[in-house]
């Protein structure tokens, strides 16, 4: 598999232009976790280009904090990882007696909710609701069904788009099931891609975004890689692809310091969508970037606030116009 084509797994849009545009060479180890963490990929599509990555690409020897000992083959570990999958996927659709079936949506935070859920003797029943559910949500949302069974201790849930393609299986059993240490092989993984985003830059995870997580929107000082090249640490999987600066606390406009996962899944915000408290990110940022001093962050800072305190406090849909005036809220336009 060609670079062009690895890139195409790469979540964040700006980091895959950037890797595209300096011709970045990736190891088969990198080429196979970026298809593992593909957002928008299928579990076909994932497959595929596994496949494609043992035949095209050369092998390696693979090690890691969480391993034993080093994997000798990537190319094995592939092969096992897909034969595993697919173990799963055919538990997943085996019809047996004691099986049942619920259905969620994924839910702002990701999160899943089955407890609402009714019991479904069949997987197609279930399957039929979710789409209706899909069906009837206009943004773009996914959903999941677990499969579990009466006297039996594991659960297998299968993950959709809203088009209702599957696109990832997982399972929580007992060990003996399946190979536990094969199962987070890839998540045990860690990696220093480069990225084009520099101290200051306001980047944000559109994913997050979407599901209006507290930390989808940043000013970036550091990542994990760049932090533990100064620091001389070492690596120890991929929940320390980290990023972290300063964020705004969405009520009341604070900014507070924080770290947040995954950099590799980050792009540059849109600034047109710096409007209202968001404003002051922005004078966070040149100050970072040393375009302005601390006393006129400190001023902006200040004026930014009290500007959207004031219109948080007008009440805006309760009063016409004219009582608006009245109350001394709004200005009256005088003649010329």
């Amino acid at each position: 598999m060609n670079n062009q084509g690895i890139c195409r797994f790469v979540n964040s849009k700006d980091i895959r232009k950037y890797l595209a545009d300096i011709n970045y060479s990736f190891t088969t180890a990198e080429a196979s976790w970026l298809v593992y963490q593909c957002r928008n990929a299928t579990l076909a599509e994932k497959y595929a280009a596994w496949e494609k990555i043992i035949t095209t690409m050369p092998d390696q020897s693979v090690d890691s904090f969480h391993f034993k000992k080093p994997y000798e083959s990537i190319h094995k570990v592939i092969s096992d990882f897909i034969a595993m999958k697919k173990k799963v996927t055919e538990m997943f659709f085996e019809e047996r007696p004691k099986a049942f079936y619920q259905y969620s949506l994924v839910y702002n935070d990701g999160s899943r909710d089955y407890d609402d859920s009714m019991l479904y003797s069949s997987y197609e029943k279930c399957f039929k609701q979710l789409a209706h559910e899909f069906s009837e949500e206009d943004n773009d949302i996914s959903g999941c069904i677990r499969r579990s069974e009466i006297d039996c201790f594991y659960h297998i849930t299968a993950f959709y788009n809203r088009n209702g393609e599957l696109m990832d299986v997982d399972i929580l059993a007992d060990y003996g099931i399946v190979d536990w240490h094969l199962l987070n092989f890839f998540r045990n993984l860690w990696f220093h891609f480069p990225a084009p985003f520099k101290k200051g830059d306001l980047i944000y995870d559109p994913l997050k975004h979407q599901r209006r997580a507290r930390e989808d929107l940043l000013v970036m000082e550091s990542n994990t890689p760049l932090k533990f090249e100064e620091d001389g640490r070492s690596h120890t999987d991929s929940a320390d692809m980290n990023v972290w600066g300063y964020f705004q606390d969405d009520e009341n406009g604070t900014i507070f310091h924080e770290v947040t996962w995954n950099y590799m899944d980050f792009e540059y915000y849109p600034e047109e969508l710096l409007t209202g408290k968001k404003r002051i990110l922005k004078a966070l940022s040149n100050l970072m970037k040393e375009k302005i001093d601390i006393g006129l962050f400190i001023y902006a800072y200040h004026l930014i606030m009290l500007e959207e305190t004031r219109n948080d406090l007008i009440p805006h849909g309760w009063y016409t116009d004219e009582g608006m005036k009245l109350a001394g809220i709004l200005e009256e336009k005088k003649d010329n």
